[in-house]
């Protein structure tokens, strides 16, 4: 299943506050009582994907310029069945 979950959240999103990156805090999301996850992924599993520099929370399905987002063209490919850019 881990592979079939994906995640991301850029860098002006206020919700960045929910994603502690801190791995020993308590209240880090999924953290284990025992050693947590030293793989690099988070310990409830999942892909993370690239979304653009200054992404807010509205902004992962923006078009400018006839740009997408790279949040937008990830979403586009994990629909598709393709790999996205991960982060």
């Amino acid at each position: 299943m881990n592979q079939r979950v994906y995640h991301t959240v850029g860098d002006n999103d206020p919700m960045r506050v929910l994603a502690n990156e801190n791995r020993n805090s308590p209240d880090f999301p999924g953290r284990e009582a025992n050693p947590p996850a030293t793989d690099g992924e988070r310990p409830f599993g999942g892909v993370p994907f690239a979304s653009d520099p200054g992404t807010g929370h509205s902004d992962y399905w923006k078009v400018e310029d006839g740009r997408m987002n790279a949040s937008l063209d990830a979403m586009g490919k994990i629909i598709a069945g393709q790999q996205p850019e991960t982060r």
